[in-house]
This record gives C-alpha cells, structure tokens and sequence, in this order.
C-alpha cells in the first residue's frame, strides 16, 4: 500500500479533525481516505507526444512496425 505524506495547512487540519469527529472515525487518517472517496478522478497527460503516442497506439499503428 503506498504512503502518501501531507503538509496541511492549521485549517485544512482542523477540517480534517472536525470531520473526523462528526464521522466517528478513529483517525485523520481514516478521516482523509473517508474524503477522498468522495471525489472522482482522470489523469491526462500534460505532454502532447504523449498523446500522439497514445492516439498512434490505441488505433492499432505502430511507428516503428513501419
């Protein structure tokens, strides 16, 4: 399981601690990954050659099949 560390802010923190007390959850970290599900997720590339290689694989080309 990967760790993730954060630096939050003394707000966000005391959101944090707000919200695991209204959940009745053990920890902010339970807290933090309880929040978490309640967001939706994509990840594009920033890169356009990224996107070109992408676009070339997913249609079946291959640059250097020839």
């Amino acid at each position: 399981m990967p760790k993730i560390q954060l630096n939050l802010s003394e707000r966000e923190d005391m959101v944090v601690g707000v919200y695991k007390v209204a959940k009745k959850l053990p920890t902010k970290e339970a807290a933090i990954k309880n929040m978490i599900e309640y967001f939706e997720i994509s990840i594009k590339p920033k890169n356009r050659v990224i996107e070109w290689l992408k676009s070339d694989y997913s249609s079946g080309r291959n640059k250097n099949e020839g």
